[in-house]
């Protein structure tokens, strides 16, 4: 792809996160927007700096991402933008999913010290087990709070673009993922259903 067109796709993208910015109201200002040669997703909102971040190899400079999707994936990044309870979904998460993690990890440190202070190496089992635990506790309940937003974003774009626009864009996602559910984001065809039936209102 040449620097025009991969231009041209930014400007599209830019000017799509402005429009939404512009016409939504929202607790946020506007959105500052970077572009990310590699990003691990292909889009990301960071809520402590306000920010969108786009990823470029793979989705923007993949000649097969067409414009349609370009959109729908600025808009559901603009969607946790706009959503009005990400902060305090994130705030629940950080203490209800970490707070299993953590107690893991300190009940297997504890438990590996005192096999060390007593020589008791099966006890060394019990230590891996609790820590297997919290990561378990941790993934079981992040998608009560993860998901949530990841549906108001999938809504939110699909009133934004259409959701034609949006669907094909999760098509594209289930190519290489999301074929089943992730503690962070529901199935392909769980949002796709969620974004048929009850798109979220413009106004």
């Amino acid at each position: 792809m040449d620097d025009a067109e991969l231009q041209r796709r930014k400007d599209l993208c830019t000017a799509t996160i402005e429009r939404i910015a512009r016409d939504v109201p929202a607790q946020r200002p506007a959105p500052s927007i970077r572009y990310v040669d590699k990003l691990s997703a292909h889009g990301r909102f960071v809520a402590g700096k306000n920010e969108i971040q786009i990823g470029i190899v793979g989705d923007l400079g993949d000649p097969a991402f067409d414009d349609s999707m370009i959109e729908a994936l600025a808009a559901h990044e603009m969607g946790h933008w706009a959503d009005p309870t990400l902060d305090a979904t994130m705030r629940r998460s950080q203490i209800v999913c970490n707070t299993p993690f953590v107690v893991g990890v300190l009940a297997g440190l504890a438990i590996a010290l005192h096999a060390a202070i007593t020589t008791n190496a099966d006890q060394v089992y019990a230590a891996v087990a609790a820590l297997v635990f919290g990561v378990m506790l941790q993934v079981m309940f992040s998608p009560f709070f993860d998901w949530k937003g990841e549906f108001f974003a999938d809504r939110f774009a699909a009133a934004q673009t259409s959701p034609d626009k949006v669907v094909a864009l999760l098509a594209r996602f289930g190519t290489r993922w999301m074929w089943i559910p992730t503690p962070t984001h529901p199935s392909r065809a769980q949002r796709v259903r969620a974004v048929i039936r009850t798109p979220v209102p413009t106004d």
